[in-house]
C-alpha cells in the first residue's frame, strides 16, 4: 500500500512538472510568435506578396484582380520573414540574415546582400536607403544600405529587436526600456522615454511629429515624437497588427472567437470610421493598406481584400492554391 501511495505521489509530481514545462513552453512560443516587426505580407505597385511557411514559399498576386503571378523560394532552406515592396521590386529579409531583391514583373533576382548576421527583425526603406535590424544584435546592429545595390553605408548599434521608421528628414529607432532615438541627417538625439508601462513591441510608424506604435499589450498608441508623451490610445480591443496609409489606419483586432475576426478603420486621430466583420478561419494576424484604396489582411493561408471605403469584400485568395471567390 505504501509503495502504491508513493507511486501515485510520484506520478502526480511528474504530471505537475510536465504541465508546468508545457505552460512555460507555450508562454515563450506565444511571446516569440507575437513579437517582432516582421511583415509576411507586403503590397504595392499592383502586387501583393505573401509568405505562409517554408514549404509554400512566397506567393505573388495581382492586388487588384487577385490573379496569381508566381511563387518564390518554395521548399527553400530559409524563410522570407520580412517583406517590403518599393516601386516594382520586392525586398525580402530572410531568416539567414540576407536581403534579396526581386523584380516583381519578371521574378528575376536583382541583388542580394548580407549586412546582418542573424535573421532580419525589421526592415524599412527611408529616403532612398534600406534599413534592416537583426533579431539578435550581439556585435551586429542596424544596417543602412543603398536601396539599389545593397552596399552597406553605415552600422548603428541597437538593442535586441529594434524597430525602425522614418521620413525624408529623419528616422526613428526603438530601443529597450521604453525608449527610442531620433536621427536628423546623421545627428543622433538623446534617447526619448515613452511615457507608459508597456514598450513598443511589434511596429512603429512615423507621421509628421507623431509616432504611432503597437505595444506589448497589443494597444495602439499615439506619441508626441519630441517628448515621448502619450497623446492618445486607440479605443479598440487588443490588436494583432495595424497599417497606415494617408490618413487611414486599418487595425486587425484580436477576438475571442476563432471563427470571427474584425478590421477596424480609424482616422489618424483614432476616430472610428467603420468596422468590418470577417468570418475567417483564424485570427487576421497581418493587415496592409495599398495605395489603390483596398484593405488586405492575412488569415492563416487566406488573403482577404476589401474596399476601404465600403468594407465590401472584393476577393479572397487561398495562398496555397489559386484565387477562390471574387
Amino acid at each position: 500500500m505504501l509503495q502504491k501511495e508513493r507511486a501515485a505521489k510520484a506520478m502526480k509530481k511528474t504530471v505537475f512538472i510536465a504541465i508546468g514545462i508545457l505552460s512555460i513552453c507555450y508562454f515563450f512560443s506565444s511571446s516569440v510568435l507575437a513579437r517582432g516587426g516582421s511583415e509576411t505580407i507586403a503590397v504595392g505597385s499592383g502586387y501583393v506578396a505573401v509568405t505562409s511557411d517554408y514549404k509554400t514559399g512566397t506567393s505573388i498576386w495581382n492586388s487588384k484582380t487577385g490573379e496569381y503571378v508566381r511563387t518564390l523560394w518554395k521548399e527553400a532552406p530559409f524563410f522570407a520573414n520580412n517583406l517590403l515592396i518599393d516601386s516594382s521590386f520586392l525586398y525580402a529579409g530572410l531568416s539567414d540574415g540576407r536581403v534579396v531583391v526581386v523584380d516583381l514583373a519578371s521574378g528575376t533576382m536583382i541583388w542580394e546582400a548580407k549586412n546582418n548576421k542573424s535573421k532580419i527583425f525589421d526592415m524599412a526603406i527611408i529616403n532612398g536607403m534600406l534599413f534592416t535590424t537583426p533579431e539578435i544584435p550581439n556585435d551586429d546592429g542596424l544596417a543602412i544600405a543603398e536601396k539599389s545595390t545593397g552596399r552597406l553605408l553605415n552600422k548603428i548599434k541597437v538593442t535586441r529587436g529594434a524597430l525602425v521608421t522614418g521620413d525624408d528628414k529623419r528616422f526613428v529607432v526603438s530601443l529597450d526600456d521604453n525608449k527610442y532615438r531620433i536621427y536628423h541627417h546623421g545627428k543622433m538625439s538623446q534617447p526619448k522615454t515613452v511615457k507608459m508601462r508597456d514598450y513598443l513591441y511589434t511596429k512603429i510608424v512615423l507621421k509628421g511629429n507623431r509616432l504611432y506604435g503597437l505595444t506589448a499589450g497589443n494597444r495602439l498608441h499615439m506619441f508626441d515624437l519630441e517628448s515621448g508623451k502619450i497623446l492618445k490610445i486607440a479605443d479598440t480591443p487588443p490588436l494583432f497588427d495595424f497599417a497606415m496609409e494617408g490618413g487611414i489606419i486599418a487595425c486587425a483586432i484580436r477576438t475571442q472567437s476563432s471563427r470571427a475576426s474584425q478590421i477596424a478603420i480609424l482616422d489618424e486621430n483614432f476616430m472610428q470610421k467603420r468596422m468590418i466583420n470577417v468570418q475567417a478561419e483564424s485570427d487576421l494576424d497581418h493587415v496592409a493598406l495599398p495605395t489603390e484604396g483596398n484593405i488586405l489582411a492575412m488569415d492563416g493561408n487566406f488573403l482577404w481584400v476589401w474596399d476601404v471605403n465600403t468594407g465590401q469584400l472584393i476577393f479572397k485568395i487561398d495562398n496555397t492554391r489559386s484565387p477562390v471567390g471574387k
